[in-house]
């Protein structure tokens, strides 16, 4: 029996990449670890039966330090909002703007919103949802956000609407409220961030308030307990394929050496991988916390060397 590392992610190139069901069939990859169950599940609350989205367009803000699984979150939200909204005979599509800034450098918010409603044409052109008849008024305010998204509900076809992932490095507060009083009808617009603190999160509340409600949603540090529910599952997944054993007080161990799931998905898909490399007695004895131990000193070096 062949051996594999457990802690890959079929059809990614990266261990890192974020779990993302409304491309992949990623649905029950997900594990309730650092509240983000608790976090889905009040999302699905606020948006509800989808009306006020419908009708008015929503906003959600999901912060939390680096590797917390912000983006894997937004991206289950993201496919649950399509899938509900497709049940309704509403045809629902994601535009995963969170890259548009890379190429642009943009160095002010309003360069920012440009950037975005820049992609969003080209987005939304290539996936043919445009009505015809406004196609060329929208690439012509391609660059000027606030008559693209005052007018985007025209801009798409009937019974269409969009789901726009926004770009996250370097988001301010403000930023967030202008795409909440720019929102409209159709329109779910979702922001991550892990420089936002709770004050931040409170001020843009309040600011749209009188319009609408902000979905924030919080995802935090691994608590005792996580990584031995990440492990088992990632673990139970395979019925095909030899790879060793945790040793039993690994778990616990780690709940203290990784503080996100990024981390942790990290430490131990690097673990297994250079294991795997060597294969030696691959399979035939547990991994001990002396081979994790190992295998970031490994990588701190390679990191480190000039």
């Amino acid at each position: 029996m062949a051996g594999i590392n457990p802690f890959t992610v079929a059809g990614f190139d990266s261990p890192m990449q974020p779990l993302c069901p409304f491309r992949h069939e990623h649905d029950d990859l997900y594990v309730g670890v650092d509240d983000s169950e608790r976090q889905y599940e009040r999302f699905r609350r606020h948006l509800g039966d989808l009306s006020s989205l419908r009708s008015d367009g929503r906003i959600a803000l999901v912060t939390g330090d680096t590797g917390c699984g912000k983006s894997a979150l937004v991206n289950r939200c993201a496919a649950w909002v399509v899938r509900k909204l497709t049940a309704l005979g509403v045809t629902a599509n994601v535009v995963d703007a969170t890259t548009a800034l890379a190429a642009a450098r943009p160095s002010s918010p309003a360069e920012r919103l440009a950037a975005v409603t820049d992609h969003l044409f080209d987005a939304l052109r290539h996936l043919d949802v445009l009505e015809p008849t406004t196609l060329a008024e929208f690439e012509l305010n391609r660059t000027n956000p606030m008559r693209v998204y005052r007018n985007l509900y025209r801009y798409l076809r009937p019974d269409h609407a969009l789901v726009v992932l926004l770009p996250s490095p370097g988001v301010r507060w403000d930023e967030v409220v202008t795409y909440a009083d720019l929102r409209q009808g159709n329109v779910l617009f979702v922001a991550e961030s892990d420089a936002l603190g709770e004050k931040d999160v409170a001020r843009i509340a309040n600011a749209v308030e009188r319009h609408t409600r902000l979905v924030d949603l919080r995802v935090g540090a691994l608590k005792p307990g996580d990584v031995r529910a990440f492990v088992a599952d990632r673990f139970g997944r395979h019925r095909a394929g030899r790879f060793p054993a945790l040793a039993d007080a690994v778990p616990e161990w780690a709940d203290s050496l990784a503080l996100t799931v990024g981390q942790l998905q990290r430490i131990l898909h690097s673990t297994y991988e250079h294991l795997l490399d060597q294969d030696t007695d691959y399979g035939d004895r547990p991994v001990t916390k002396e081979d994790i131990l190992a295998d970031i000193r490994r990588r701190n070096r390679l990191l480190d060397a000039p």
